[in-house]
């Protein structure tokens, strides 16, 4: 059996200003007083990593596994400045965790699990959902969510989801992950069975930024 479990993220529309003050005649610099001002605000980025930061990722497997738990430490990267070069601004940011099968019309809604399994021999649909837990980032407090009891039913999008950052005011320094930033998925067999259902499972984790003013 082979677990899979593949990622992606949104990224948002990046806008670089560069504020500027007209220069005045050459025969009248030496009579006119002015102040110029040049900005650059930081560029907004995020995405998930396997070894080195610098490298984003977009799929990632989880290995063979040889016992009823098998798990998966992703590297998580941001830098998240106000939206066109304010100095300060709210945003939310979550990780959502939805099946390989969602559409962009409705990902968010309806029950669903994290990852969806496939196999030639089962037609009914089948699952898996995924603990999962995040840490190392110097803003945000560790959490973790256990699906002890619901491993391999339908949930709804709100037990899978992770809230980063919810209402949070920023202002114009940004806010960083760090280097050590990290979410583990582990994945478990339901009701302490003792092997996996044979087949791929796979799904998507989607970082989401909002930018609300």
């Amino acid at each position: 059996m082979k677990i899979i479990g593949k990622f992606y993220n949104i990224l948002p529309l990046l806008i670089l200003l560069l504020c500027c003050s007209p220069l005045c005649k050459a025969t009248e610099i030496d009579d006119v007083e002015f102040q110029l001002k040049l900005a650059k605000p930081g560029v907004t980025s995020f995405y998930f990593y396997d070894n080195n930061i610098n490298t984003p990722e977009s799929d990632f497997a989880f290995d063979l596994p040889s016992t009823t738990s098998i798990s998966r430490s992703l590297g998580v990267f941001y830098q998240i400045y106000p939206d066109d070069g304010a100095d300060t601004g709210m945003i939310n940011f979550d990780i959502y965790f939805i099946p390989y099968t969602a559409i962009s019309e409705n990902w968010d809604t309806g029950d669903a699990f994290m990852l969806e399994g496939k196999s030639e021999s089962v037609t009914e649909a089948f699952g898996l959902n995924m603990d999962y837990s995040y840490s190392g980032d110097p803003n945000v407090q560790n959490t973790s969510k256990s699906f002890d009891g619901n491993r391999n039913v339908l949930i709804p999008i709100a037990d899978r989801t992770l809230s980063v950052y919810s209402n949070k005011e920023i202002s114009k320094e940004g806010l960083h992950s760090g280097d050590n930033a990290k979410l583990k998925l582990t994945v478990k067999t339901p009701n302490e069975e003792s092997a996996f259902q044979e087949g791929v499972y796979s799904g998507y984790a989607m970082m989401v930024l909002e930018i609300l003013n």
